[in-house]
């Protein structure tokens, strides 16, 4: 029996185990167990401190692979995390399942995914994930249960910045695990933490002057505390034994050697070796280290098989179970890698390739040959030196790409022109063609690249005067330039100049040049939401939506342009629409519900309110209680008082120290005359916060009340002041403009109180009062057929949520204006 010494460094461990035969025990027996697949997103082999030989930078992983099968040759097919994960769950390469970047693509139903095959087996399905990137509405929620992806960014608008720290994805996967019930499951936990920005975390302390490298590798080691809970979690439960542990990263990450900082560019090994190791002490009886190259896509069908869930159609990976056991290997395949960032993003060459037995081979415009065995850094292509390999390994690739493209099965076939435009399509362009020449090697522009990404860098550090400088020194080096962060920064320093019209040129040049960015469609609808020029924010989102109507921001964007129209019950369907692409965005349902209780659909608010309360931390948020707040204050306004009130007490005291609770509180106070309790709310709220623009405003209308009450001069310019204050911090409030319009009004002055009344059904068109408001200036001011037409307005949209005696009030103020219009036209 090999005896490993408990002291043996990791690298000698490895060395000692490369030597043990792996163990399995039968299918049958291993279909009882649980699975347990744990992804380590953004994390190189060499990481882990198996894999690199250090000593305490991932103990809890490094427990596992030291029991269990340690696979050092495992490769990624792509270094992007959404395909990367679609190999990886259905064992198909990229050109297989077709999903060739993040956040564009969309995996299809028609592909059977590892949840799929598993629940169809009777196994419960759990996914924990902690980005955005991989949420359900890019397909990975194929064959799940339960997909935890509630992203707590506090803001509709997710993007791959939305992240959700281990600490808290570990949370969600124990709490799940202690209430569910007996049975066997399959788990996915997700770990994103060691993609950029790198942060500090009190479980992984860095040394004082540590470098980039060193802050990434703190965020691997923060991830492995976790692993290490979930671990005792298993323990605790007595589920240890009983689950198959899979613990396999998704893509690495550069550090500049080879110009690249970050990942999805190129393909060389620091992007693509990641770790797998394979975890059980009952099937997998005795530790291994595995040196075979495998990639991703054979993850899923050794699983599968080594559950005894036969073979699923269209899976392009092989298993690996015979390696597992300890049995002949049946040779190596050949490894397809790939990249199309360069070219979706960026408009540069795809990148594709092959690793066969000791070369890899990468094709782009300057075709790269390395000898991995000789040169396992990859610094010398021999492309040029050795053109007769090079050009054999290009024809395999073209032959690897047009077997896999579809259903996976190679057919030995002479290739048409219409194939090879197919291929074209696929991203393969073979480095030894015409076409090749005429695109851009991103080998060519990789230092520009890194010379804008520190442009933008800098800006978004605040230093707009340095990140122009350096953005016109790397255009000045690389004259014709074309990069999405050119056009964010150039976006970003006019802004900052006051420049609003240049910025939106260049949103819409962006817009259309990167369509795959979504960040400048996102913007320039603002630009106009700022400028409240509905009609074309709306426009612009219908063109995204029959463009992509999985575009989720477009429907958030459309909804929230409705909403300022005045048309509620519209917007909540935009936002119905958008929640059904994103089903565990929180921050989305708040919204949703504000607009239908805005719609006066209180039923429906309220229902949809309880179920996100079902939701632990989305009913410990601020959102919730802001949202409970509004309802409160909606049901008394609708006439429910005393269940309004309920609702509105309950936030005060769930939240004591949120403003935007006691100036609600405060509201329903004014509104049933209780001005004393009101002004009360509206100053608790400005101890909490002196810059709550709405507590100004509402105690600028109370005073104004009290005027009308008391007839107090003194009142009215306490309301002015109070008024004033809330438009100098929020020139977009509608409300302090139809309270400012109030007081000139009672000072005399009915062409300034038209302005200020103008500008707030502008500002806010569902603020019906306002238009009534308007009306009676204008009338004073003898503009009575403008005064009519605002009136026609208010009827258009609030008639259905008003009571009757309202609605007999504005045929009186109508009938009014009518009459001296026609007065008028007489004399």
């Amino acid at each position: 029996m090999l005896r490993i010494h408990r002291c043996l460094s990791p690298a000698l461990v490895l060395l000692a185990l490369a030597f043990a035969p792996g163990c399995s025990r039968s299918g049958r027996e291993a279909s009882g167990l649980n699975l347990l697949v744990i992804t380590l997103d953004t994390t190189r082999a060499d990481a882990v401190g198996l894999y690199s030989g250090r000593e305490g930078v991932t103990p809890n992983i490094d427990a596992l692979g030291r029991r269990g099968v340690v696979f050092r040759e495992c490769y990624t097919p792509v270094p992007l995390t959404l395909p990367a994960h679609c190999s990886l769950f259905t064992g198909r390469y990229p050109i297989g399942h077709l999903v060739r970047n993040n956040g564009t693509y969309a995996l299809g139903d028609d592909v059977t995914t590892m949840a799929e095959a598993f629940r169809g087996r009777g196994y419960e399905t759990a996914a924990f994930i902690a980005s955005f990137t991989v949420a359900s509405k890019f397909g990975l929620g194929q064959g799940f249960d339960r997909y935890e992806e509630n992203l707590e960014s506090g803001s509709p608008f997710q993007n791959f910045n939305t992240e959700v720290p281990a600490d808290r994805v570990a949370a969600r996967f124990v709490r799940w695990l202690d209430r569910r019930p007996a049975g066997r499951f399959f788990s996915w936990v997700h770990f994103y933490d060691p993609h950029h920005p790198y942060l500090a975390h009190p479980e992984a302390p860095l040394p004082r002057d540590a470098s980039n490298r060193d802050r990434y590798q703190g965020e691997v080691t923060y991830v492995d505390r976790h692993v290490g809970r979930i671990v005792e979690a298993l323990k605790a439960k007595g589920l240890y034994e009983k689950t198959l542990i899979v613990i396999v990263g998704d893509h690495g990450e550069a550090f500049g050697e080879h110009g690249e900082y970050g990942h999805g560019i190129f393909c060389y090994e620091e992007s693509l070796r990641v770790p797998l190791i394979l975890h059980n002490p009952t099937v997998l009886s005795k530790p291994a280290v595995l040196k075979g190259r495998v990639s991703l896509v054979d993850v899923m069908p050794t699983v599968l098989e080594l559950f005894g869930i036969g073979p699923v159609e269209g899976v392009q990976g092989r298993s690996f179970l015979k390696d597992l056991r300890g049995g002949p290997r049946s040779g190596e395949s050949a490894v397809y890698i790939e990249s199309l960032f360069g070219r979706e993003e960026n408009n540069w060459a795809p990148l594709t390739g092959l690793i066969e037995g000791k070369y890899k081979f990468i094709s782009l415009p300057e075709p790269e040959l390395y000898d991995l065995e000789q040169d396992p850094g990859e610094s010398r292509n021999l492309a040029a030196s050795m053109p007769e390999a090079a050009r054999g390994l290009d024809r395999r690739l073209r032959d690897f790409i047009a077997a896999h493209a579809s259903a996976g099965r190679a057919e030995r076939r002479s290739l048409s022109e219409p194939d090879l435009q197919k291929l074209t399509a696929l991203g393969y362009v073979s480095a030894f063609s015409g076409k090749a020449g005429s695109l851009v090697d991103p080998k060519s522009v990789i230092g520009a690249y890194a010379a804008v990404a520190e442009a933008n860098a800098v800006l978004e550090s605040g230093d707009f005067e340095m990140a122009e400088k350096l953005l016109e020194a790397a255009l000045a080096a690389h004259p014709g330039l074309e990069l999405p962060d050119i056009y964010k920064i150039s976006y970003e320093i006019r802004k900052h100049k006051g420049d609003r019209q240049g910025a939106k040129e260049v949103l819409t040049r962006a817009a259309k040049a990167f369509p795959a960015r979504e960040s400048f469609r996102i913007h320039l609808v603002r630009e106009y939401m700022d400028e409240a020029r509905w009609d074309e924010a709306a426009s612009l989102c219908r063109s995204y939506i029959e463009e992509n109507d999985r575009m989720t921001a477009a429907w958030i964007m459309l909804g929230d342009v409705e909403m300022s129209r005045g048309d509620a019950a519209a917007a909540a369907g935009d936002f119905e629409k958008a929640l059904a692409l994103e089903p565990g965005n929180t921050a989305l349902g708040f919204r949703y519900v504000s607009a239908l209780a805005t719609a006066g659909d209180l039923g429906r608010a309220e229902a949809f309110l309880q179920k996100l309360a079902s939701d632990e931390e989305a009913a410990g948020s601020e959102a919730y209680v802001e949202a409970i707040s509004d309802i409160g204050l909606k049901l008394f306004f609708s006439g429910e008082r005393e269940r309004g009130l309920g609702w509105l007490e309950k936030a005060c005291s769930l939240a004591p120290d949120v403003p935007g609770v006691w100036v609600n509180r405060g509201a329903a106070f004014f509104h049933d005359g209780r001005l004393d309790q009101a002004l009360a709310d509206y100053r608790k709220a400005l101890s909490l916060d002196e810059r709550s623009a709405q507590a100004h405003a509402n105690i600028g209308i109370l005073y104004a009340a009290r005027f009308a009450q008391d007839n107090n001069p003194g009142l009215l310019s306490q309301a002015m002041a109070s008024l004033n204050r809330a438009v100098e911090l929020d020139p977009n409030l509608g409300t302090a403009y139809n309270g400012r319009g109030s007081v000139h009004m009672a000072w005399g002055d009915a062409a300034a109180a038209a302005k200020d009344f103008e500008k707030a059904v502008r500002l806010d068109p569902g603020l019906g009062d306002a238009y009534i408001n308007l009306a009676e200036a204008l009338q004073t001011l003898g503009r009575h057929g403008e005064a009519l037409k605002y009136l026609d307005l208010f009827k258009a949209r609030f008639y259905g949520t008003i009571p009757a005696a309202a609605r007999d009030e504005v045929e009186g103020l109508y009938r009014r204006i009518k009459e001296a219009q026609n007065g008028a036209r007489r004399s």
